[in-house]
């Protein structure tokens, strides 16, 4: 059915196209007296470049994109279709010349002095396109492609076509030449559209028809009345006429045809072929495949029946051998597999090379006659590898050092042409029909192609596998080559570094399912904001990396910061729930290649810890100050963790007196820490670095024992004990650890609990209500007394104030520093006073340092206060003296 539907466009095209074309081009009647239009208007085809070529190759492109490319030709994983016979396709080329020579020479209508030199100049124009390709071919790819030579050179013969009888010799090379360079671009722009042309059709006679074409113009001998701009003007508009015709009335032809009958073979067929479908000739060798298919739906055991004469036969004779050897001894089967490489060549016991098989001629470049009898790594190896390879066949390739057998080894050899690349070569030993008779069987496996394998791995470890984005690898090799090259160029260099907050709890509360959803979603986002040469990476689990360069100015990064935290606001609601993640930045930038890429990545780690500092949706550009900070922090936290050991650290006690009275009230137990290098660091310096890791809660538990043990020495010696409060950080007041801790020193040392009084942050009352309030009753139980210090400074809710089971309230130092000379500071000491004696609590005010400030507080209702106006925090010594002189009342 395809033949026939072929012969009828065949007919319809020739019929419409072709009589059309050429009554246009040459003659506008049958009688020959009437030139056609085109004719009239200067237009010269002598012989078909247009008329026939062309227009050809026009109806080819349409049929070209109706049909589409060959199966697996483009796209991932598409190659180049081998589909031509080299000694028949050199046969038709030769053919074709001869042709050319009677379609050209003929067209002159009679033998006359002009005929040898057209035959000439189409004979020079072919040949020299040829070569022309055979230059470029090789010169790109180092090897020549015969079919491709094939169609040089018939790309020259069309170029010539319209031009053959009014150029010269040297304008027919010339010609010629720019053929090759037509054919060759041509090929791979059309690849480059994916536009599957299987023989070279479009580039070989519709580009080169244009241009031999065009070529008129730019080499012919002119009448001297017509410029080469006239006559260009004139071929332009038959090769634009000629196009659109043709063109127009073969795609509208074969379209409609499509849509009622589909041109395109089914997959299966095109897999088959159409000389099997079609027009159903087989071949041994597909017989062969045939039966071998047919056996996999079968027992593996059952055997080929071929006739063994032909070659084929003997190939599937060999096949059923292996077949019954794979089962009679599984270790040949493993042999066999490992063997199956491209090429095989057998040598004897001297190297000299047996038997050479066709893959191997494909490989090297030689023919197996050449080769048959001669030393293998004379032919095949390098000057300075011959020699090793020459003694590992004189020892039997048992030497250590050189080629091993029974082992994949890497060896350089070369081709026939000189070019040395790397190949995988095992060597197997074959006994020999006589006593003492060896010969070796190379399996040789070109391993070239492998670099491009190896490019795409590098491709692989560059990206992270869940996002798509690149990978922290990637960007550190970019940061690096962008700080080298900015430091020239003295322009600078930046890194935003995202971090998600509270991704982990929404991590471990919804699934890895749903977390891995919500990066996927942040790195979309990440993607719209980026710039054609900005570098977005997902540097670790819930923290992703920006890298910019350029000019960048202060309001660059302000700007870019300030569009990536408008881009991942307003999260969506997972599973209905606000998923409650937040983003912070930190920035750091480096000026004219001033730090090297780790420096850069520490600056921005930096930055984004204190961004998380500040708040949800913020950002922070690195100084100098928080380097100096992480120092620091680096210092306190790797020494504290000896501080304990070395009894470094000492509990001050800071009196707490009656407003009223002035007795002594209690103690507030005060760390000092005693550095052996650093000297004396203050709480403030050392608790805010340590609180969040499990060390807070080893110093809690330390300072709760050095209070029951110093409240033990003093009843020993009959002092009246005062309550001695003690700060909670939240980390150890939520933790399991706390009430067991208190029991047991109780228990130790035999403490009462009415002696100790927990002082706990109200920000930490309220991150956690319930927990809380069993935490604080449980404590009560134990007869501590509680109380909320700096009452004022967080966001607690009187509700939840009236439900704790609290004994005092503490009011802030900064409230209590200015309330003797500013209103709103004193109106909120006298709002806490107020609020506590409402709820029957005490009040303690912090920071007292003047007699004004003490006076204040004790009209407004005071119970208790502590600074530096009575005393500052008093080592243990000074403070039993004031158990002496001072006793609660």
């Amino acid at each position: 059915m395809i033949l026939i539907i072929t012969i009828i466009i065949t007919i319809i095209i020739s019929l419409l196209i072709y009589p059309v074309i050429a009554h246009w081009v040459w003659h506008g009647n049958l009688d020959n007296q009437t030139l056609g239009w085109l004719k009239q208007t200067g237009f010269i085809d002598f012989a078909g470049a247009s008329v026939v070529h062309s227009t050809g190759g026009w109806v080819a492109l349409a049929a070209l994109l109706i049909i589409g490319p060959r199966a697996g030709r483009f796209g991932e994983g598409g190659a180049y279709i081998i589909g031509s016979n080299l000694p028949l396709a050199s046969l038709g080329c030769l053919l074709i010349i001869f042709g050319w020579f009677g379609f050209t020479g003929g067209s002159v209508l009679s033998w006359n002095e002009t005929v040898p030199h057209i035959l000439l100049n189409t004979l020079l124009s072919g040949v020299w396109s040829g070569a022309g390709v055979i230059l470029i071919h090789y010169t790109y790819y180092r090897f020549v492609d015969l079919p491709i030579v094939i169609n040089g050179v018939i790309g020259g013969l069309v170029s010539i076509t319209a031009s053959c009888h009014l150029v010269t010799t040297l304008e027919a090379v010339i010609i010629g030449g720019i053929a090759a360079v037509i054919v060759t671009v041509g090929r791979r722009s059309l690849e480059y559209l994916q536009i599957d042309d299987a023989v070279g059709v479009i580039p070989v006679h519709l580009l080169c028809g244009i241009w031999g074409t065009l070529a008129v113009a730019v080499f012919a001998d002119l009448p001297a009345d017509i410029s080469r701009w006239q006559q260009m003007q004139s071929q332009l508009i038959g090769v634009i006429v000629i196009a659109v015709y043709s063109f127009g009335i073969a795609y509208c032809l074969l379209k409609f045809i499509n849509h009622w009958y589909r041109l395109r073979v089914n997959s299966q067929s095109e897999k088959l072929g159409l000389n099997i479908v079609e027009h159903h000739i087989s071949t041994e060798i597909y017989d062969l495949f045939s039966k071998i298919r047919e056996q996999d739906e079968m027992e593996v055991s059952s055997t080929l029946c071929m006739d063994t004469s032909s070659e084929v036969g003997q190939i599937a004779e060999r096949y059923n051998r292996i077949v019954e050897k794979m089962y009679e001894n599984e270790k040949q089967i493993g042999a066999l597999l490992d063997a199956a490489m491209d090429c095989i060549v057998t040598v004897d016991q001297e190297g000299k090379i047996v038997s050479f098989n066709r893959a191997a001629e494909q490989c090297f470049g030689v023919e197996k006659n050449v080769v048959i009898a001669k030393s293998f790594f004379h032919e095949f190896a390098g000057q300075r590898e011959c020699k090793k390879y020459l003694d590992s066949v004189k020892n039997g390739f048992t030497q250590n050092g050189g080629i091993l057998l029974n082992r994949r080894n890497t060896v350089f050899l070369r081709r026939q042409n000189h070019e040395q690349f790397d190949v995988e070569l095992l060597v197997i030993p074959i006994r020999g029909q006589k006593l003492n008779q060896r010969y070796y069987t190379f399996y040789i496996r070109d391993t070239s192609h492998l670099h491009n394998l190896e490019k795409r791995i590098q491709e692989l470890s560059h990206q992270d596998s869940l996002t798509g984005l690149n990978n922290r690898n990637y960007l550190i090799t970019q940061l690096r080559a962008r700080i080298a090259l900015h430091k020239r160029s003295n322009s600078n260099v930046a890194l935003f570094l995202f971090g998600l907050n509270q991704f982990h709890r929404l991590n471990n509360s919804l699934g890895n399912e749903l977390g891995d959803q919500f990066l996927h979603e942040v790195a979309d986002k990440l993607r719209r904001i980026i710039r054609h040469n900005d570098v977005l990476c997902r540097w670790d689990g819930d923290e992703f990396m920006l890298l910019i360069s350029g000019e960048l100015s202060p309001s660059t990064i302000k700007n870019r910061a300030q569009e990536a935290l408008l881009a991942l606001k307003n999260f969506p609601s997972i599973d209905n729930e606000k998923c409650g993640v937040s983003c912070s930045i930190g920035i750091a930038l480096s000026i004219k290649g001033e730090c090297n890429a780790a420096e850069l990545i520490q600056y921005a780690e930096i930055a984004l810890t204190e961004s998380k500092k500040e708040g949800n949706y913020s950002y922070s550009i690195y100084n100098s100050a928080m380097g100096t900070a992480v120092k620091n922090k680096f210092r306190i936290e790797s020494s504290f963790l000896d501080a304990l050991k070395n009894n470094e650290l000492q509990l001050y006690y800071q009196p707490k007196i009656c407003c009223k009275t002035g007795a002594l009230k209690g103690f507030e137990a005060l760390l000092r820490w005693y550095h052996p290098r650093l000297g004396l660091i203050m709480p403030d310096a050392f608790i805010p670095i340590i609180e969040g890791s499990p060390k807070i809660i080893d110093l809690g538990e330390w300072v709760i024992e050095q209070v029951a043990r110093q409240i033990v020495e003093w009843q020993k010696r009959n002092k009246v004990i005062c309550p001695i409060a003690l700060n909670i950080s939240g980390e150890h007041f939520h933790s399991e650890k706390l009430l067991s801790c208190i029991q047991r020193v109780m228990s130790k040392y035999g403490v009462s609990g009415r002696y100790f009084e927990i002082e706990i942050t109200e920000s930490v009352l309220t991150s956690n209500t319930l927990d809380s309030l069993a935490i604080m009753q449980a404590l009560k139980d134990a007869e501590l007394r509680l109380s909320i210090d700096d009452f004022g400074t967080g966001y607690s809710s009187l509700s939840y104030l009236k439900s704790f089971p609290v004994d005092t309230l503490k009011i802030d130092k900064v409230f209590v520093r200015e309330s003797h000379k500013n209103k709103e500071d004193a109106a909120i000491c006298q709002a806490v006073i107020t609020l506590a004696k409402s709820l029957n609590l005490n009040v303690v005010a912090e920071g007292v340092e003047l007699q004004e400030q003490l006076a204040l507080l004790t009209a407004q209702g005071c119970d208790v206060y502590q600074g530096f106006y009575y005393s500052p925090a008093i080592e243990a010594e000074e403070a039993e003296k004031q158990l002496k002189t001072k006793r609660g009342k």
